[in-house]
């Protein structure tokens, strides 16, 4: 039996450019060819930029006959949607394990050939959260947030898009460098689970400027659930300790009359 081998597209791809990118994916992926296995989209949970397309193809001569049909190779097309061109490494599989049967090979739904399309919508969409309206792009809200938004997190109480654009915008005055990093994603059902850490330099000086310029970094876990393509309830959870540490006490309040 011929061993299996395994190609790895990647490419560094602007946070702008996820959701295209991952539209573009399911395009290409709606025609499997005969010759591959399984193949799947990855983001690397340490630079998040950083994305890979891995295909895994029954036999070397299985890829050479694909590559020898098809003028540009399937998986450059999602890369080259977004701007990118990506590089290309080639592994022999020396233990195969739950290779995809020729029967569901071409099923994009099914378990093996990698996360159903609605997950991947879903995941397109609360990744807007935080590549796009975090970043300053307010009108997002209104995009991907329902007007009956409900958010679970006492500390923040944003019902719907208008205060969830007052929400990033407080807190872009204090951070004006402030990024979100998704540092993991998983689609199930309805919901999306997002691990994400955010940065930023503190530009308050309510501490009496003790605490102005110190760089601050806060890790977190958000739950999405998605109704028609939109955002329409939340729970977070959130290092605030952290923050509070990295912040310092708090100033004593001045004596009435003061």
């Amino acid at each position: 039996m011929a061993n299996m081998v395994m190609t790895i597209l990647e490419a560094l791809v602007a946070p702008a450019q996820w959701p295209a990118l991952e539209q573009a994916y399911q395009r290409a992926r709606a025609d499997v060819p005969a010759q591959m296995a399984a193949t799947f989209l990855v983001q690397s949970a340490a630079e998040p930029t950083l994305w890979r397309a891995i295909a895994v193809w029954h036999s070397r001569e299985a890829l050479d006959e694909y590559r020898r049909s098809a003028a540009v190779p399937a998986g450059v097309l999602p890369f080259r949607a977004v701007g990118a061109e990506p590089a290309l490494s080639l592994f022999d599989v020396v233990a195969p394990r739950g290779a995809v049967g020729a029967g569901a090979q071409r099923g994009p739904g099914t378990p093996q050939a990698g996360t159903p399309p609605a997950a991947e919508e879903n995941k397109a969409l609360v990744r807007r959260q935080f590549a796009e309206l975090w970043e300053g792009n307010l009108a997002v809200a209104d995009e991907i947030f329902a007007a009956n938004h409900v958010d679970h997190d006492p500390n923040y109480p944003v019902h719907d898009p208008a205060s969830w654009k007052r929400l990033v915008s407080t807190h872009r005055a204090a951070f004006r460098d402030l990024h979100y990093s998704v540092e993991d994603m998983i689609a199930a059902g309805d919901k999306v689970v997002t691990r994400w850490t955010w940065r930023g330099t503190l530009q308050d000086t309510s501490r009496g400027g003790q605490a102005a310029g110190k760089q601050i970094t806060v890790a977190g876990i958000t739950i999405d659930r998605i109704v028609d393509g939109k955002i329409v309830e939340s729970w977070a959870n959130a290092d605030n300790l952290d923050l509070v540490r990295e912040l310092g006490p708090a100033p004593p309040l001045a004596p009435p009359g003061t």
